[in-house]
């Protein structure tokens, strides 16, 4: 099932976006938008830290160039995971453990410091990039439960998209932080991790790497890193 939900215009200033390039700290939330261009409900600023651009809304007249099926099956997942009824755009979900409908910006940054208040020692990513243009993803140990995936996405620059058709026709849309794909990179078990990862970086603004059970569930640790500062 499919609905459509309502809401104030919300911005995220914490998060990915306020992080130290290249390394994860203990208070960074991952916060994941799923959005679409077709749907005329869904704010005009993707500013959350990772935007998923969704594909079921393709049908009503406008495919978003940036939507994609993996998306929607990860949000598909995120309703098995948080026992929803359907799934609905715009949903913001904060590290994984807190999903809600963008509402006030009172209540955005109120999930954003719950999903950060976790007391317990977490790993930490570190992020290089090496000049094969390949990444090197390492993670200490931390407290992390065994076997926790070790998630990656690429997301693009800064872009404007003109819509002629569907819901939004005649809008010109602002796109940022619009995840351009999304990979398992392997497994983290508890144990120092090293993994080499040859992300497609043309035309990207940065890479995020996250740790998070494969069924999806509460972030354990996240990290970024920018095109500009791997260059």
């Amino acid at each position: 099932m499919i609905t459509r939900r309502h809401f104030v215009h919300t911005r995220v200033t914490a998060g990915l976006l306020a992080s130290t390039p290249a390394r994860a700290a203990n208070n960074l939330v991952l916060v994941e938008l799923f959005t679409s261009q077709g749907c005329s409900s869904c704010p005009p600023a993707d500013v959350v830290a990772l935007a998923f651009h969704v594909d079921y809304w393709d049908q009503l007249g406008w495919k978003d160039p940036f939507s994609s099926p993996e998306f929607t099956r990860r949000q598909r997942r995120y309703r098995a995971a948080f026992g929803n009824r359907s799934i609905y755009t715009p949903q913001m979900v904060f590290n994984g453990s807190i999903e809600f409908p963008g509402q006030e910006e009172r209540e955005a940054a109120c999930a954003v410091t719950t999903a950060a208040s976790r007391s317990e020692q977490r790993p930490v990513i570190a992020l290089q990039h090496n000049t094969d243009n390949s990444v090197l993803v390492n993670i200490d140990q931390g407290s992390a439960a065994s076997n926790v995936s070790v998630f990656a996405a690429v997301y693009g620059r800064v872009t404007s998209t003109t819509v002629p058709s569907g819901e939004n026709a005649g809008r010109k849309l602002a796109n940022v932080n619009i995840a351009k794909s999304l990979e398992r990179l392997g497994t983290h078990g508890g144990i120092p991790t090293q993994l080499t990862w040859r992300p497609d970086l043309a035309n990207a603004a940065g890479v995020a790497v996250w740790l998070q059970p494969e069924n999806l569930g509460p972030v354990q640790a996240v990290a970024q890193l920018r095109v500009s500062d791997a260059a």
